[in-house]
Order: C-alpha cells, then structure tokens, then sequence
C-alpha cells in the first residue's frame, strides 16, 4: 500500500465518521422536531382551554356589570317612590301631629304611632 493509498483510507475513514457524525445530528434533530410537535400540540391544548377561560370569565364580569347598574337603577327607583311615599303621607301625619291630645281616644296613641311610622 502506497502512501497515496493511505491517506486516501484516511479520509474515507475521516470522511465517514464526519458523515457518521452528521447522521446522528440530523437523527437527533428530527427526534428534537418531533417532541417539539408534541409540545406544541399539549401547549395549545391548554392554551386553547385558558383562552376559554379567559372568554368565559369576560363574559361573566360583563354579566355582573350588567346586573349591577340594573340593581343600581332598581335602588334608585324604589327611593323615588319611598320619597314620593313619604311626601303622599306627610299631610297626615302633620294632621296627627297638630291634632290635640283631647282628640286621642283608647285607641288613637297606637294609631297615631302606626302613623308617624309610615314612610
């Protein structure tokens, strides 16, 4: 065996352990692709279900917000009406509260007090 044949065997055996090398890589790079795709698909999995979330929770708070001004408005109407209560009874109980004592009976102290306590 010449001396060109030698280092002709030598590169061939460099060159294949380079390809050995590269092969193992390119093995190695596909198996890291594929638990890459399979990452991928559990995270969207969850992603997917907190976006969900997410879009449930929006739609609930706007729910809330929706009931709460109806709520407010409902407090504010029914104050309107207990003061407008409190107006319609007012002439009576001033007529109550100026009649004279000699006017009470047996029974006029307990209605009088039913009616200063109305609204």
């Amino acid at each position: 065996m010449s001396v060109i044949e030698k280092i002709q065997t030598v590169c061939i055996f460099a060159l294949l352990v380079v390809v050995a090398f590269l092969s193992q890589d390119a093995t190695n790079a596909k198996k890291d692709a594929k638990d890459q795709e399979r990452l991928a698909a559990l995270y969207k999995g969850e992603r997917d279900g907190w976006i969900n979330t997410a879009e449930q929770r929006a739609l609930d708070l706007q729910l809330a917000t929706i009931r709460r001004a109806q709520a407010e408005k409902s407090v504010i109407d029914l104050q309107e009406r207990l003061g407008d209560l409190g107006k319609k009874h007012e002439p009576a109980r001033q007529a109550v509260r100026a009649s004279p004592p000699a006017d009470d009976g047996p029974v006029a102290p307990v209605l009088r007090n039913a009616l200063e306590l109305l609204p």
